[in-house]
């Protein structure tokens, strides 16, 4: 599968935490934590933003969604949140067409 990348854009990166918080609260918490640090990074000169949180509650499961120049960058923006992480992985955006049904492809 060949990879589709565009160079204008700032690359993703999709970090899973290990399971912290057992409250809305908690989640609420690290997310501003995850905020606070990658503040810090960019103030420091390491181009990292968050743009989005997942929680799945089934299982725990919780994923920050970072934009900057490193996987690096974004698993250190989770450790000064969260303390750990359980694994990085590069997101590649998507765009989503809607078909004449009104259904996402």
């Amino acid at each position: 599968m060949e990879s589709v990348r565009d160079a204008s854009r700032p690359d993703r990166y999709l970090v899973e935490l290990t399971p912290l918080a057992d409250s809305l609260d908690d989640i609420q918490a690290l997310v501003a934590r995850a905020r606070v640090a990658t503040e810090e990074l960019s103030r420091l000169g390491t181009r990292v933003r968050l743009l989005r949180s997942v929680f799945l509650p089934e299982d725990g499961s919780f994923f920050l969604l970072f934009e900057g120049g490193s996987a690096w960058a974004a698993e250190e923006a989770s450790r000064q949140a969260a303390g750990g992480t359980q694994r990085v992985s590069e997101a590649l955006p998507l765009a989503l067409r809607l078909t004449t049904g009104g259904c996402r492809e």
